[in-house]
Parts: structure tokens; C-alpha cells; sequence
């Protein structure tokens, strides 16, 4: 001790000082956390790039070439795929006029009619539970089923149950699926009846979501029930109203399986759809890269389709 005071002329030794460990980002409590995340998601994101992007990328790749699914020679073509369809091939416009004026008078129809039944079903009536299940049944009930159901109830034949019931108002028989004038409605028709109960179960939930309050300070300042609905539930239900607006437009430029099953496409192309069409390119024409370039036209129709609701809509109501 005496010899360690010489050396440091009487005074204690100064404190050991510890170098400054340099920050490390793959070192932490944060990294481990996030490698965890990732390692969980590894699965999922391998899955998802081997069915949906690589497919993706690959149908892109074909809609760039003249790919017969029959021969060997399949030529690079560029955009000639796509510039075919959109400015030479009739028959892939009037699937695109057919398909526009299906999804202008389903989607408008099927929301007002599910928002008037959640309504009514949120208002307490008697047997509630059960309007609730009939009406979702159709939902759950399969296209095909639904298609030849729909076969029979329409049929041409004058003692079908749709030609008695407008033969109680004096109208004659239709032609409803044979006919050009009568056969894209009549799917309209299907299809709002098999879509309404979903979206009722999907406002239901959002009326339920609504604060009664609200609805009492409006009944205390003397508003009646179409100030209430007007100013209080509308308003309220903009973001379920946008969902569901969203799910019927792409649903609706979607369709395929009635179309399939009923019509075909007929009478004269008035039910051809543009699903339809590329269904056709593939596997009737056997024109994979055309059916694929239409494939890539009909996501970009969509997602303008709903960018412009969105902007119309506003973005309150996606919030």
C-alpha cells in the first residue's frame, strides 16, 4: 500500500474509465423483436410469393407474348396485347359496357336495400332473428344453386312462377333469359338478392355501433325519424358505407358464375361480362396472352373504379 502511495505521490489512483461500447442496431431488445416477427411471418410471405405474386408476375410476363396454349412459338409482343383489346376487339367492348351498367345498377340498388333492411331489423321488430337468417341465407347458399333456382323461377315457359306473378298485373309472358332485352337484368336481379342479406349483416353491425345518445339529444331538440336518418345515421355509417360500396363494385365487375351457368355470354352478347370475355380468350379461343392482358385492364378498371369512389366518397369515410 505504502509503495503504491510513492508511486502516486501520496493520492488514490483515479477511477478505472470504460471505453464507450459503440451502438450496435443488429444488437437489442428491438432487433430480437422484429427478427421474431419476421421469422413468423416467413411462412405466410413464402406462401404468398409462391400462389400470389409469383402467379402474378408470371400472368404479366404471358399477357407480353402471343401465347397460344397450344404451340411452342410464343413470341415477345409487347403492349400489342393490350393495345388490341382496348382499341380493335368489339366483343371485348360490349363485355366492358355490359359489365359498367351491371355495376352502376347492382351496386347502387343492393346498398339502399341492405341499409333499409338493417334498419328495420336494428328497429326491434317481432321475429327479428329469424328475417336475419332468411335473409343472410342466400349468402351462404352456393352460386350454382342459386343459378338454377333462379333457372327455373325465370323460365321462358308462361306457367313459371315469374310469368304468373306480373301475368296478375296484365303483362304476358317474358323471355327473361332468352331475350336481349331482359336477360343482363334478370342477373341483376339474382345477383342483389344473393348479396343484400351480407351487406345487411354488415350495417347491422354498424347501426349497433352508433351511440344512442345521440339519437336521444336529436328526439329531446323535436327531430323526427328522417332528421334522425338524414343527419345521424348516414353520416355515422359513411365508413361501413364505403366498405360496402367498395365490396359491390368489385363484386359486381367480378362476375362470372351466373353469367357461366345461365347464359353463356347470350342471347347476342348482352349478358357477356368482361370475367366472362377473358374466360373465353383462355380456354374457348385458347389465347393465354390475350386473356391475360385482359385479366391486367380489368384490375386497373377496378382500382380506378374505386380510387374515384374514394374521392367522392371523401377520406372521412375510409377513416
Amino acid at each position: 500500500m505504502e509503495a503504491v502511495n510513492q508511486r502516486t505521490g501520496g493520492q488514490p489512483p483515479p477511477p478505472a474509465t470504460k471505453t464507450p461500447r459503440r451502438w450496435n442496431p443488429f444488437r437489442g431488445r428491438v432487433f430480437e423483436d422484429v427478427t421474431m416477427a419476421y421469422l413468423f411471418l416467413l411462412p405466410t410471405l413464402a406462401v404468398m410469393a409462391v400462389f400470389v405474386f409469383g402467379p402474378i408476375f408470371y400472368a404479366f410476363w404471358v399477357s407480353l407474348h402471343d401465347w397460344p396454349v397450344l404451340g411452342a412459338n410464343r413470341p415477345f409482343v409487347g403492349i400489342e396485347n393490350y393495345a388490341y383489346i382496348i382499341g380493335q376487339d368489339e366483343v371485348f367492348r360490349t363485355a366492358f359496357w355490359n359489365s359498367l351498367y351491371y355495376t352502376l345498377g347492382v351496386v347502387p340498388v343492393q346498398t339502399v336495400v341492405a341499409l333499409g333492411l338493417a334498419i328495420v331489423m336494428n328497429s326491434g321488430i317481432r321475429f327479428r332473428d329469424f328475417f336475419r337468417a332468411a335473409f343472410f341465407v342466400p349468402t351462404v347458399t352456393s352460386s350454382a344453386a342459386l343459378a338454377v333456382i333462379f333457372t327455373l323461377v325465370f323460365s321462358s315457359d308462361p306457367n313459371s312462377i315469374a310469368n304468373r306473378f306480373i301475368g296478375l298485373f296484365g303483362f304476358g309472358p317474358l323471355q327473361w333469359y332468352t331475350s336481349a332485352s331482359t336477360a343482363l337484368e334478370t342477373i341483376m336481379f339474382m345477383n342483389i338478392f344473393a348479396t343484400v342479406g351480407q351487406f345487411m349483416v354488415i350495417y347491422l353491425a354498424g347501426l349497433q355501433g352508433v351511440p344512442r345518445q345521440l339519437y336521444e339529444a336529436a328526439a329531446i331538440d323535436g327531430a323526427g325519424w328522417w332528421r334522425r336518418l338524414w343527419y345521424i345515421t348516414i353520416p355515422m355509417l359513411k365508413p361501413v358505407t364505403f366498405l360496402i360500396v367498395t365490396l359491390g363494385i368489385i363484386g359486381c365487375w367480378q362476375v362470372f358464375d351466373q353469367i357461366a351457368i345461365i347464359t353463356e355470354g347470350g342471347p347476342e352478347f348482352s349478358t357477356l361480362t368482361v370475367v366472362y370475355w377473358i374466360y373465353r380468350e383462355a380456354f374457348r379461343s385458347q389465347e393465354m396472352g390475350t386473356a391475360a392482358a385482359g385479366a391486367f385492364i380489368l384490375f386497373v378498371i377496378i382500382f380506378v373504379t374505386v380510387l374515384i369512389q374514394r374521392r367522392i366518397v371523401g377520406e372521412s369515410a375510409t377513416e
